[in-house]
Order: C-alpha cells, then sequence, then structure tokens
C-alpha cells in the first residue's frame, strides 16, 4: 500500500473561496475532484494483468463514475478480481476528507517507478500536476 500525503493549504483556500463565490457546497467539489483525480490515477497506472487499474476501477464505478478499461492483451479475470477486491475507500462529509486505498501488493514499486510503462509512477505525477491546475481553474471562475 502506498500512502502520499497531498499538502492541501493552497487547495484548501481556492476551494473555500470558489464555493463561497459559485454558492457551492464544498463537499461537492470534493467528490468531483477525487473522482477526477483517480481516474487520471487510473489511467496511468500501467496494465499487465489488470489487478492494479482494476483496484482504482472498483473505486470509480462502485460510486456511478465512468472508469478507464482493465483490460490488456495479457489480462487475467482472477487478477483483476483480486485488484477490485483490495480496493477500500471512506468518505468523511464531516471532515471533508476521502480516502482511497489500492490494496495491490505492488502499487508502491509500481508508484516508485518499477513499470516501463509508468516510470514516473501514477499517483503523484497526477495530483502535482491536478493540484496546479484546478487551482488556476478556480481562480480563473471567481
Amino acid at each position: 500500500m502506498v500512502s502520499i500525503r497531498w499538502h492541501t493549504r493552497d487547495f484548501n483556500r481556492v476551494l473555500q473561496q470558489f464555493t463561497r463565490h459559485h454558492k457551492a457546497r464544498v463537499w461537492d467539489v470534493l467528490r468531483k475532484v477525487a473522482f477526477d483525480v483517480i481516474r487520471a490515477v487510473a489511467i496511468r497506472t500501467p496494465v499487465d494483468t489488470g489487478r492494479a487499474r482494476a483496484a482504482w476501477v472498483a473505486f470509480l464505478e462502485r460510486n456511478g463514475v465512468t472508469a478507464p478499461p482493465v483490460k490488456s492483451k495479457h489480462a487475467d479475470n482472477k487478477a483483476i478480481e483480486e485488484g477490485r477486491k483490495s480496493a477500500s475507500w471512506r468518505f468523511s462529509k464531516l471532515a471533508n476528507t476521502i480516502t482511497v486505498t489500492n490494496g495491490v501488493h505492488y502499487i508502491t514499486a509500481l508508484e516508485f517507478g518499477s513499470s516501463q510503462q509508468a516510470p514516473e509512477g501514477m499517483l503523484r505525477r497526477t495530483l502535482a500536476e491536478f493540484k496546479g491546475r484546478f487551482i488556476k481553474y478556480m481562480r480563473r471562475r471567481k
């Protein structure tokens, strides 16, 4: 399991301003952001057997969000099912937090470049790009 801490001070400040200005609910915006981030991470997750991507996809599908395909020419239905079962998540409206876990045993190795398909990882790269884009987007919409 990989644990990444996303420093969100700037993000939270801009999110509060955005929701106040647009009379949007923070929770609704946060859920949308979480789904967009995990969809992007899933797309970047290398696919061999499909196990690692299946964990991200399970989160999206079980929450009614369109997800990228899991299959590849080497996809293994048993591995895909194991990946789906390894996914977990927790929503906390009170704390405005969404925790998504990919429990595939080699996800940390993938994140830190063990695959030639994603040598820069998936999650850290996506969060860095997304944070900058989202803050710019929200500031333009004020």
